[in-house]
């Protein structure tokens, strides 16, 4: 997971702690590449 923004806003406060929950995520989980036809891709 690279970049997370918010796409629509609730309220600043909620966008606020979403973007600080998945990047807590982030440090504790490695995330894996998806593969398509065997070669890593972005999703």
């Amino acid at each position: 997971m690279t970049h997370p923004q918010i796409l629509q806003s609730v309220r600043y406060d909620i966008d606020k702690e979403a973007i600080r929950a998945f990047e807590a995520i982030a440090d504790v989980y490695r995330w894996s590449p998806g593969y398509q036809d065997g070669e890593a891709k972005r999703v």
